[in-house]
């Protein structure tokens, strides 16, 4: 029982942890999508990438209803993963304020 109880503070720390990053991109993502020079093929690339970590979100409450242990690792593995090409991505469109 232990090992479960450490096993869960582990992985609820970790999606703490995305979900402060996530509200970062999130912002991020109605920032770019206000510049005026974005086209519509670039706003919809963007806006994929809320799809996405939705989808995410919706492995990781499926995870947890079936307290999948190694299924919500690697959801929460999944989203690092996108929050991080999200910001690649988001990245090349918001210039330097230099």
């Amino acid at each position: 029982m232990c090992e479960i109880r450490r096993r869960r503070s582990s992985i609820a720390i970790e999606l703490i942890r995305s979900a402060d990053a996530l509200s970062h991109v999130l912002a991020r993502i109605d920032e770019v999508l206000r510049l005026p020079e974005i086209t519509l093929a670039q706003a919809t690339d963007i806006e994929s990438i809320a799809d996405t970590i939705g989808d995410v979100f919706l492995g990781i409450r499926q995870a947890v209803s079936a307290n999948d242990f190694d299924r919500l690792i690697a959801c929460g593995d999944r989203l690092r993963d996108e929050i991080a090409i999200a910001e690649a991505l988001l990245d090349r469109f918001i210039k330097p304020m230099n």
